[in-house]
């Protein structure tokens, strides 16, 4: 399945480029022959928000004098048909809540712009950077630096610990859940830091991981003496650290409270005899 999601992306891709292309009306200055925009990646400025300057920009939006050309994964090469100075603008995309087919403009995030000359059938190779936009505002949930990991047991035998050794992710040290057969098969925390999410604004929990074994990240609503739970996504194992992107606007327009709370759930899967879960740097990131 999630080789013919990717499929279809790709075909979107092209899909924009071609219409994108057919749109233009090119001289015979170039004879049809586009410049070639080469984009390794999109690098976040380091600073941007005082917790961390990690991030996972995974797809850029194109565009030309304003103009859509192309939605692509990265690294990717565009065609750009033009015979014209102008102006391209690169907007930084991310996978919408860890689903690497879904991606989003990231609203949060800057787009960079250029001032092209086009150069028919050569390529020219950009190095775009992003920080974080002036109005953002943000909520750290937990940078595991403080020697707790901030937070508490909900179900489950083994509680969340800090590591400060080689397997930290950046700063004094990083949240641990370990589970290890026969006693440990499923843990749940939920952080001791509650926060408020502004309602019908753009609002995202961002999150680095690395884990060898399934977990799922929830947020519970507590509106008076009322709360709702849900888990809104989860991860498969990954050998390197990566970044969530989770949007939270729907939930709090469905379930509106005073204050929210993050949950964690890690489960030991059948068969497996031990696993271990890595977070590290939980913020709320919002507009106001």
């Amino acid at each position: 399945m999630k080789k013919a999601l990717s499929f279809c992306k790709y075909i979107t891709g092209l899909t924009i480029i071609l219409l994108a292309l057919n749109g233009c009306k090119p001289s015979s200055s170039n004879n049809g022959v586009p410049t070639y925009i080469h984009i390794d990646s999109f690098t976040l400025k380091p600073g941007s928000l005082p917790l961390t300057s990690s991030s996972a920009i995974e797809a850029v939006w194109v565009y030309w004098n304003n103009s859509p050309i192309a939605i692509v994964d990265l690294p990717a090469t565009v065609p750009l048909l033009a015979t014209e100075p102008g102006v391209l603008s690169l907007g930084p995309g991310i996978n919408l809540n860890g689903q690497f087919n879904f991606m989003v403009l990231y609203p949060f995030y800057k787009s960079d712009a250029f001032n092209i000359t086009p150069n028919p059938g050569n390529v020219i190779t950009l190095n775009p950077t992003t920080s974080f936009l002036s109005a953002v505002k943000y909520k750290v949930i937990s940078n595991f630096n403080g020697g707790t990991s901030g937070f508490k047991l909900a179900s489950g035998t083994t509680e969340m610990v800090i590591v400060t050794d080689s397997l930290k992710f950046e700063g004094n040290g990083s949240g641990m859940i370990k589970l290890r057969r026969p006693n440990d098969t499923l843990c749940e925390d939920s952080c001791t830091t509650t926060f408020n999410i502004p309602a019908n604004k753009e609002a995202y929990i961002e999150i680095n991981y690395k884990n060898t074994i399934p977990f799922s990240i929830g947020l519970k609503s507590t509106f008076q003496t009322y709360s709702y739970m849900r888990y809104l996504t989860g991860a498969f194992p990954s050998a390197t650290w990566k970044k969530f992107y989770i949007s939270v606007r729907d939930f709090v327009g469905h379930y509106p409270g005073d204050t929210y709370s993050l949950y964690i759930k890690a489960t030991l899967p059948e068969g497996v005899s031990e696993g271990t879960v890595l977070l590290d740097n939980i913020q709320l990131v919002y507009f106001d």
